[in-house]
């Protein structure tokens, strides 16, 4: 797993149990209308409980918080129910398909990935137009790039960001399809590499 930021975001999402799409404004990429003969479905058991070897669990997993959180695992287990509960009802009845939700939490909370899957395959998601990363940026901007059957916005914050040692980006949307659905996945504090990790591990899971 590649390192991830030292000055974590989720420490402060998990403080005020603000969720990543709030954060970065981003946009879900599901199915405009589910397709009843597609054939594709949600998994039974949508999620598998860890992710990256261990390093991210299920919010509901976290036996322990590192020194300095301000909320308990019993608090954030309460709320993250509340808000995966409504998010995947309305996401439901907008799409008009079926969606589970899940938030992944790394057990340091450096990391945070919300995930989804949405039965139907899977359409154009754009989160925000790609611009030519050798280029000079004035201020935060995206990518967009593809990895294997997965493609991926990366937004960077600035040109420093993005031209660091073992650089992080601010934020990682992917998504790709198998046997009929939609997987996604929205990540803060992981690498690019490690966001399409965790989405062929749900996805794996998913199939087995």
């Amino acid at each position: 797993m590649a390192p991830m930021r030292a000055a974590s975001p989720v420490l402060a999402l998990v403080a005020g149990l603000v969720l990543l799409a709030g954060m970065v404004g981003f946009a879900v990429g599901l199915p405009a209308v589910a397709d009843d003969e597609a054939g594709g479905s949600v998994p039974a058991d949508p999620f598998p409980d860890r992710v990256l070897g261990g390093d991210l669990v299920v919010y509901d997993g976290l036996e322990q918080l590192p020194e300095g959180a301000q909320v308990t695992p019993e608090q954030i287990t309460e709320q993250l129910d509340e808000q995966n509960e409504y998010a995947a009802d309305k996401l439901g009845e907008v799409f008009e398909t079926d969606v589970a939700v899940t938030t992944y939490l790394a057990t340091d909370l450096s990391a945070q990935a919300e995930a989804s899957i949405s039965a139907g395959e899977p359409g154009t998601f754009r989160l925000g137009l790609p611009v030519d990363p050798d280029e000079p940026h004035g201020g935060p901007w995206y990518d967009v790039v593809r990895q294997g059957e997965t493609a991926c916005y990366v937004a960077w914050s600035s040109d420093d960001q993005a031209a660091a040692a073992d650089a992080v980006p601010s934020a990682v949307h992917c998504q790709r399809g198998d046997d009929g659905a939609t997987y996604e996945i929205r990540a803060a504090g992981l690498s690019v590499d490690d966001t399409v990790g965790v989405l062929d591990e749900i996805v794996a899971h998913g199939a087995g």
